[in-house]
């Protein structure tokens, strides 16, 4: 056991390690180190006195008490204050996005609404001719898939 372990135990509500093999070497450190025997002491008598320590009870008039400082603080608030004194972060928040909305459509507003106009490709012929090629090649293969895509049955006729 560190001493560090031992400071911990001590600190510790549970009190001193059950462990009888542990119990021993916390005693140890004690027994060695007159600072640690001191806060023991001092640790057990403060846990002894939390224990004996019972909350007095409030008095009668308490809860009238504290609604009447309740009231008092009210009434020294300003009309805005009352109606949105909870909601100041939240106010902030709306105000905020309020003001990103207004200002995200008054500046799409002043945008003028232009449509783009169609890319034009200069092709030669002989380009023109390898494209069309292609296509045609591309519309044979979407042929061909679309046989694939119920396969005939091993034992249908026609089929070798």
């Amino acid at each position: 056991m560190t001493r560090e372990q031992v400071l911990e135990r001590i600190l510790d509500p549970s009190g001193p390690p059950s462990n009888t093999e542990q119990r021993q070497a916390f005693d140890a450190w004690l027994e060695r180190d007159s600072e640690l025997k001191e806060m023991y002491q001092e640790q057990q008598e403060l846990f002894s006195v939390m224990d004996d320590w019972r909350p007095a009870e409030p008095s009668v008039g308490f809860d009238r008490g504290v609604y009447n400082r309740i009231a008092a603080y009210e009434a020294k608030l300003n009309w805005f204050e009352r109606w949105f004194g909870g909601f100041r972060p939240a106010m902030a928040g709306a105000v905020a996005m309020l003001l990103v909305g207004i200002a995200t459509v008054v500046v799409q507003r002043d945008q003028p609404v232009s449509t783009p106009e169609p890319a034009v490709v200069l092709v030669s012929a002989e380009d023109e001719q390898y494209l069309r090629e292609i296509d045609l090649a591309l519309d044979d293969i979407e042929m061909l898939a679309d046989f694939d895509a119920f396969p005939l049955n091993e034992a249908a006729e026609g089929r070798s």
